[in-house]
């Protein structure tokens, strides 16, 4: 009877995580992008936070209270650096959940033959490595001459 007291909570913490996630891809995407156009990534990395929050309680509610005091502090740490490094991977996976829907980069085939997707995606990625390649072909170009900008 008392679970059904939780749900206003996990909705506002549900509300808060939108709002985070929207802020912060907002604000750290490079390009300029519209509100509408993240809300995708945004729903999935906080509805990902919201089940990696309450999988992390229980875990801690049902297992680490067994262990003895230096072991369930050494199982904390581990646990938090784990859950920190799940959520970091749950986080860029929705950012790039956004990346695919704004260039169309879906459906991809896994054989031949190629489809408009895999064509504009190769695309994209020789260009940045032409890119990066230039780039340092000039600056190590430039070291050899000695010339120092």
């Amino acid at each position: 009877m008392a679970r059904w007291r939780s749900w206003p909570g996990v909705l506002v913490a549900f509300v808060l995580n939108l709002a985070v996630f929207m802020t912060a891809f907002k604000l750290l995407t490079a390009a300029d992008v519209g509100w509408r156009e993240l809300l995708p990534g945004v729903i999935l990395a906080a509805i990902s936070w919201q089940l990696l929050q309450h999988l992390g309680g229980y875990y801690l509610d049902h297992e680490l209270k067994r262990t003895g005091p230096l072991y369930g502090i050494f199982a904390l740490v581990l646990g938090l650096l784990a859950w920190l490094y799940l959520g970091a991977q749950l986080t860029i996976f929705a950012a790039e959940v956004n990346v695919v829907k704004a260039r169309r980069l879906w459906p991809r085939s896994f054989l031949a033959p190629l489809l408009d997707a895999d064509r504009r995606a190769l695309t994209s990625s020789a260009r940045s490595r032409s890119g990066s390649t230039r780039r340092t072909s000039r600056s190590t170009s430039t070291a050899r001459a000695g010339i120092n900008r």
